[in-house]
């Protein structure tokens, strides 16, 4: 209940209470044997790190992430490590980073988590706009509005359309 109410909270931009929860879940988590429920923790701290652009503590909580849902083949806290790590390292230029988010987006489309794979589509996104690599980018940004528009994700359609330098590789598709 703990890293739904972060997911929210993180959702709706309360950052800071957010990793309360999710921090508090992780704890209480650890003290069973390990299992998805921690996994998913572990994620939720990746993304929270993400969202307040601390890329080491993103890293540190995604790899823990990984493993645990590697090993426990949990396919939700693995799509959201990989998006996490996998945006940290692209944005930093490592082209592994963009072959971790594909990976991500990939098993969040084969488990049906639309909000996953919106997220997938932004990361990709974002980060290959801030490397300047703008006909890339706009492959995905057409791929991320057709699936997002066909299920009603509003929003995130929405930052897909307005990505920097979308209207660099397709000048069209700007407005």
């Amino acid at each position: 209940m703990l890293r739904l109410r972060a997911r929210l909270k993180g959702d709706l931009g309360r950052t800071a209470e957010a990793r309360v929860d999710a921090s508090e879940a992780a704890q209480i988590l650890e003290q069973l044997p390990p299992g998805i429920e921690l996994a998913r923790a572990y994620a939720e701290l990746s993304c929270l790190a993400l969202q307040a652009d601390e890329p080491e503590e993103t890293c540190a909580w995604g790899q823990k992430a990984y493993e645990l849902a590697d090993r426990l083949g949990d396919t939700d806290a693995l799509a959201h490590a990989l998006n996490t790590i996998g945006t940290v390292e692209l944005s930093r230029g490592d082209m592994g980073g963009k072959d971790k988010l594909e990976r991500s987006l990939e098993l969040a489309r084969s488990a049906g988590e639309l909000r996953d794979v919106a997220i997938a589509y932004n990361n990709l996104c974002s980060s290959l706009s801030r490397l300047g690599r703008y006909r890339e980018m706009a492959r995905y940004a057409d791929e991320g509005i057709g699936y997002c528009e066909e299920h009603g994700l509003d929003a995130w359609t929405k930052s897909l359309i307005e990505v920097p330098g979308r209207d660099r590789a397709c000048p069209r598709a700007a407005g």
